[in-house]
């Protein structure tokens, strides 16, 4: 005698019991890519330079040296997406490090910019409450020289 389970699962082929079955289904594997986590985003930052990852992969990276603002973007898409970013660049070069907000390690980066000479906290904590899209300057090398 059939089980109801059996019956069942041969009546819809979405209905699959053992997990290394579904894994072949076409709709385990289209639920799967909306359901997957995103790579964790982390910062690393040294005496010299600060990296951006995404998983294992270098995103992008900036010598402090050639840093000569630190913003911070913020966006209208909070809570359920990544709404601030800390950007540190170099307009003339082209080069810079987006840091989102929610990244692993950036707070420990967070207060390593507010120990710079001239770096503004006020404008960083404006920046932090904001839910719209605006963009807030918190230190430039040439007003901090």
């Amino acid at each position: 005698m059939q089980s109801l389970r059996s019956t069942v699962a041969q009546k819809n082929r979405y209905f699959s019991p053992p997990l290394s079955k579904a894994l072949g289904d076409p709709m385990f594997r289209w639920l799967s890519k909306i359901f997957r986590k995103p790579e964790p985003e982390r910062v690393i930052f040294d005496d010299t330079e600060i990296t951006r990852y995404s998983g294992d992969e270098i995103v992008e990276k900036i010598d402090w040296a050639s840093i000569t603002e630190i913003s911070v973007i913020t966006t209208d898409e909070g809570p359920w997406a990544e709404d601030a970013f800390i950007v540190l660049s170099n307009p003339e070069t082209e080069q810079g490090c987006l840091v989102p907000n929610g990244a692993e390690g950036t707070a420990d980066l967070v207060s390593k910019l507010c120990k710079m000479p001239g770096f503004d906290e006020k404008k960083f904590i404006q920046a932090m409450g904001c839910t719209t899209n605006n963009k807030f300057l918190c230190w430039s090398k040439s007003e901090a020289t």
